[in-house]
Order: structure tokens, then sequence, then C-alpha cells
């Protein structure tokens, strides 16, 4: 099924989203648009709820936001964290001296919502599963990040990727003398681009479009692990995962010539060994 795109919304009516864990509620009243969300215990995996009309929760907290102009018209798109994630595999991971692998896994994302008038006006931004906070480097010149427990494949195949996710491909070269033991990776995901994969005539015929939900890939990472242990983070546009032609759908959040982007890949250099 697919989970991004555009709504209409009828006055006066409650609708649910159900995507990975989050659960957002939508009730529009003419210029005023209402949301709550939450996050359930199990989620939902392949089976995401779109914009289905449902009773009001009797429990919510609802928030506010009045629009410039009546339209009905909402817009769901995924977008990456805006702040690094700290990725710790599930298996302990060590990559002998002079080696290279290229590694693959599937990045939660975020869920942003736009109304109002040419889609300006943002309701909000929420993860598809709650992240826990994690700080990076010292506490003089360290980073808030987002951490992230998950299993780490060879073969982009063998990774699943849900709705609300994104495949994410990473390359890592140990050019020093020694194995390096890798306990975590920070993956600087706010800037990397995101791209879909763009689906031809035919395959639309081979596939039931209604079941299939869009194949999301990131912008390529590599790390490099010098003789001194120093850690080189390096993005790389141009590393999709697949043959097929992809297209940008979401632009990175920071731009490599901002100055908040160098203080934070010069942090990342200093972390060898976290």
């Amino acid at each position: 099924m697919q989970v991004w795109g555009s709504y209409q919304l009828e006055n006066r009516t409650t609708y649910l989203w159900r995507v990975g864990r989050l659960m957002l509620w939508l009730f529009r009243d003419e210029r005023q648009w209402f949301w709550s969300s939450t996050y359930a215990e199990q989620s939902v995996d392949e089976h995401p709820v779109v914009a289905e009309q449902v009773a009001e929760p009797a429990d919510a907290s609802w928030r506010r936001l009045i629009t410039r102009s009546l339209s009905s018209q909402v817009v769901l798109a995924p977008v990456l964290p805006d702040r690094a994630v700290v990725v710790v595999p599930t298996e302990p991971l060590s990559i002998a001296a002079h080696a290279e692998v290229r590694l693959y896994f599937a990045l939660p994302l975020w869920v942003q919502f736009r109304c109002g008038h040419a889609l300006a006006e943002l309701l909000g931004e929420f993860g598809v599963r709650p992240l826990s906070n994690t700080w990076l480097g010292d506490t003089f010149s360290g980073r808030l990040c987002y951490g992230l427990r998950t299993l780490m494949r060879y073969e982009p195949a063998e990774v699943r990727v849900c709705p609300g996710e994104a495949l994410c491909s990473l390359q890592i070269q140990n050019l020093a003398e020694e194995a390096a033991t890798l306990d975590k990776l920070a993956i600087p995901s706010d800037i990397m681009a995101l791209y879909r994969q763009l689906v031809s005539p035919e395959d639309e015929k081979a596939y039931d479009m209604e079941k299939t939900h869009e194949a999301l890939c990131t912008t390529g990472i590599q790390l490099a692990f010098g003789r001194d242990r120093e850690l080189q983070v390096r993005v790389q546009p141009d590393q999709l995962v697949g043959l097929a032609a992809k297209e940008r759908v979401t632009a990175p959040r920071v731009h490599l010539q901002d100055s908040v982007w160098h203080k934070s890949i010069t942090l990342l250099k200093k972390i060898g060994e976290y």
C-alpha cells in the first residue's frame, strides 16, 4: 500500500494514519487543523493504515494550526531524521586490516504533513517509531543524536524494508594495520538525501501497486578508518542501491556548505573509538 501522497479530507471528519508504530489522527474544521499522535506497542509493518475515517479518540491530546486558506488537501511526505543516527549493529562487527565492506540496513523515517495554500504550511513531523536519544562525543563538543539498534546485511535484498523506512547503504574501509571492531556507527542523516525508485509501466502491470509500497533509499555513506584511528565520513550521492532509475524526493536538511555541517563532520572525525 502506498503511504505517501496527497489526500483530500472532509470537513469535521477524523482521519487515522498508522505507519510503523506511529498513530496519528487529523481533524479539519474549516481553516483549523487539529492533530494528535501517539506510539502503539506493536508496529503495523507491511499493513499501514492510510487516511481511514474513524471516531474521535476519547483520550487524545490535540494540537491546532490555523491556516491561511480553506484548502482541504494534506500531503504526507517522507523525510530523513533531523539529527545524526548512531547505529548499533545487533551482531558484533569486525573488519580486518585493509579490508572493505558494504553493508545495508533499514533506516526509520519521519512522516511530514503539509497543508494550506500551495502546501506551504507544516502541520508537523513525526517519527514512524520512537528512537532513543544518545550523546556523541565529549561533554563540550559533542552532539545529541538518535540511537538505533538494527541488523546489517551484505545484500540489499536481505534487508526487510517496511513502509516508513528507507534502505541505507554504508561502505566501510579499514585502512589501519589491525582489525577494527565497530560497536556503533554514526550516520549523518541530516546531510543525506532521500530517493525513490521510478516504476516503469511494465512494472505497474507486473505488480499489484495497491499492495506494494514505494521503495525508498538514501544517499550512500562511506566511513574510512585511518592508521591513527581517525574516522573520515563522506557522502556518496551517486551510490544508490540498485540499477533502476531513481528520483530524489527529499533534499538534505543541512547543506554541505553550512557551518553546522562542518562542525558535525569535524566531530565525527574525532570519534573513531566513540
